[in-house]
């Protein structure tokens, strides 16, 4: 057997062997950045959600008592309005603390007058 027999045969060998190589090499950097986290990663993930969520609770429970609080006074105040509001009348008597909860929300001419300052003696 001559050199033209052998020639196709050893080239097409070292050219299989290096695509081989760059494929394996390519596979293991993909195996790499799909690696599993450790249960260590895990465990500090976990925590950091836990506290995560434990400030989102907190805030949410915040916002359910000052809506809550809110809700209430609005419904005394428009009690208030519904039972006291005769006819021709400047306007309900209501209670301070639901003013004060509902403050940017009561027009001014319901509220209590503010009683002006004592002259210092």
């Amino acid at each position: 057997m001559d050199s033209a027999f052998w020639t196709p045969i050893i080239s097409g060998g070292i050219l299989a062997a290096i695509a081989g190589f760059f494929s394996i090499r390519t596979l293991r950097a993909q195996q790499q950045d799909k690696k599993l986290p450790s249960w260590v990663e895990l465990d500090k993930s976990n925590r950091e959600l836990r506290t995560d969520l434990d400030k989102l609770n907190d805030r949410f429970d915040e916002f359910v008592k000052s809506s809550s609080r809110e809700r209430r006074a609005m419904q005394n105040v428009l009690y208030a309005a519904a039972d006291q509001w005769p006819q021709n009348s400047p306007g309900p008597v209501l209670n301070p603390y639901d003013l004060e909860v509902l403050s940017d929300t009561i027009p001014a001419s319901w509220r209590p007058p503010i009683a002006p300052p004592r002259p210092a003696t």
